[in-house]
C-alpha cells in the first residue's frame, strides 16, 4: 500500500512539495532549537554540559528543558501561521 493509497483514503492530499515543506521546517525547528541551546550558554555564560553530566545540576536541567520547550512552542506557533 503506497502513501498515496493512504492518503486517498483518508481523504488526505498528500503530495512531495507538502512533505518537502514538512521536512523544511521541521529542520528549520531543529535548527532554531540548537541556537537557543547556543545562546543560553552564551549569554548566562554556562558550560551545560559541566553543569548537566558532569555536576547533575537537576535544577538547571528542568529550568532549561521547560525554557527550551517553551520556545519549541514558539517556533512551532510561528511556522504554522
Amino acid at each position: 500500500m503506497s502513501l498515496m493509497t493512504i492518503a486517498g483514503h483518508s481523504s488526505v492530499d498528500l503530495n512531495w512539495q507538502s512533505l518537502l515543506s514538512t521536512i523544511v521546517y521541521a529542520v528549520l525547528g531543529v535548527v532554531l532549537l540548537m541556537v537557543f541551546a547556543l545562546l543560553v550558554n552564551r549569554i548566562f555564560r554556562l558550560d551545560l554540559r559541566r553543569e548537566l553530566i558532569e555536576d547533575q545540576n537537576i535544577g538547571l536541567g528542568v529550568a532549561f528543558a521547560g525554557t527550551a520547550l517553551a520556545i519549541a512552542i514558539i517556533i512551532a506557533a510561528t511556522i504554522l501561521s
